[in-house]
């Protein structure tokens, strides 16, 4: 996946964190300038938006399939990631200060042939490898960050599995794995 110009760069990072304070003021999305919209950023593209506060994740949210035009889904990913992610409470005005926003542009998703566990194991690339798995109706994804955490195959799958609800020793009867790629761009904490 070719990386981010820093133009573009530049663009998501402001728009992200405009939405998030356009959220605060109300309780919206911004709606995204058309001069905005001009190349890649116009383009549909899948995106996830990851906030931090130090080093504690605060909020991430995104969509794995493109369903909007990629600067679009940064303002309505950071939205979310900062008001709407069911593991934190909705972002105050006073974390603003500190808060540094990644924008993860996600390469297409690539199944893979995989027969079991051991398999999937054998073709993840450490660091490189974000993963989506479905299995029995569920489904979960890891962002390739995720690596720096959980630095083994093994340890990111059933770490995945356990996100996706599945419990360890649980038949995994059609399991689904499908490997991507994103191109990172992330901003300094303000305040």
């Amino acid at each position: 996946m070719d990386p981010l110009t820093s133009r573009e760069g530049a663009i998501l990072l402001r728009v992200a964190r405009q939405s998030i304070e356009h959220g605060l003021a109300f309780d919206r999305p911004l709606r995204v300038d058309p001069a905005d919209r001009a190349g890649r950023l116009g383009a549909e593209a899948a995106c996830f938006v990851s906030l931090y506060r130090g080093d504690d994740l605060r909020g991430c949210i995104g969509a794995i399939t493109p369903q909007l035009p990629l600067i679009e889904q940064a303002a309505e990913s950071a939205f979310s990631a900062a008001f709407r992610d069911h593991r934190f409470p909705a972002l105050a005005r006073h974390e603003l200060d500190g808060l540094r926003i990644s924008v993860h542009v996600l390469g297409p998703l690539q199944p893979m042939p995989i027969t079991g566990l051991e398999s999937l194991h054998r073709q993840l690339r450490p660091g490189e490898d974000g993963l989506v798995l479905s299995c029995s109706g569920r489904q979960a994804v890891f962002l390739p960050v995720m690596w720096e955490q959980l630095k083994t195959p093994e340890v990111f799958v059933e770490q995945l599995l356990r996100k996706a609800g599945i419990a360890r020793g649980e038949p995994l009867l059609g399991l689904a794995a499908q490997r991507f790629v994103v191109a990172v761009v992330e901003d300094r904490a303000e305040g």
